[in-house]
C-alpha cells in the first residue's frame, strides 16, 4: 500500500521533500505546535475516560505490546518508520483535495485515522462505549491534518508521527516493564 501511494504521489513527495529540506525548520515548528495542541487533547481526553472507568485496552494497544515482547525490532520498525509513513500517506495525503476547508479536511482524516485503529476493539454492543476511545485516538491525527494543510508537507507530519509513535513505545516499555 505505501509503495502505491509513494508511486502515485511521488512528483508531489519529490517537490514536498525539497521545500522541507529547504524550510524544515519552520515545517516542524508548526506541526510541532500543532502536535503538542493535539497531545493536550489527548492526555486529558484519556485522564477524563479513565475517571470515568472505560476500559482502555484497545486491540491496537494489544497487539503493539505483543510485538514488541515477541519481535520487539520489527515493533519498533514497523511503529517509529513503517505505520507513520503509511499513515501519512494515506489518511493526510491522499486526502489532500478532499476539501479546502481545513476544518473539515483535519477532523475528517483525524477521526477516520482514529476510526481505523480503534474499530477492531469494538467486539460487541457492550463494547460500543470504547467508542469514547477516539477522542484521545483522533486527537493528534486532526492536529496532524491542521498541520499538513498549514505547510503543505508531508514530511513535517511524517517526522512528527515518528517522534510520536517513538514516545508511545517508550512508554510501553517503561511503564510495561518490558525491559
Amino acid at each position: 500500500l505505501a509503495i502505491a501511494f509513494i508511486q502515485y504521489n511521488k512528483k508531489d513527495l519529490i517537490k514536498e521533500y525539497k521545500d522541507f529540506k529547504k524550510n524544515y525548520k519552520s515545517i516542524l515548528k508548526i506541526t510541532f505546535n500543532y502536535w503538542i495542541k493535539g497531545m493536550l487533547v489527548m492526555i486529558i481526553s484519556t485522564i477524563i475516560i479513565n475517571m470515568i472507568k472505560i476500559p482502555s485496552n484497545t486491540t491496537n494497544q494489544e497487539s503493539n505490546i505483543t510485538m514488541l515482547k515477541t519481535m520487539p525490532i520489527a515493533e519498533i520498525l514497523i511503529a517509529v518508520l513503517f505505520a507513520p509513513i503509511t499513515e501519512e500517506l494515506v489518511f493526510r495525503k491522499s486526502f489532500k483535495n478532499f476539501t479546502t476547508n481545513p476544518h473539515i479536511y483535519a477532523f475528517t482524516t483525524g477521526l477516520i485515522f482514529a476510526a481505523i485503529h480503534l474499530v477492531s476493539s469494538i467486539n460487541s454492543l457492550n463494547d460500543i462505549i470504547m467508542i469514547l476511545h477516539i477522542i484521545p485516538y483522533s486527537a493528534v491525527g486532526i492536529a496532524f491534518g491542521y498541520a499538513y494543510k498549514k505547510t503543505n508537507n508531508i514530511y513535517g507530519t511524517i517526522t512528527l508521527h515518528s517522534i510520536h509513535n517513538a514516545i508511545a513505545l517508550l512508554e510501553i516499555i517503561l511503564l510495561g516493564g518490558l525491559l
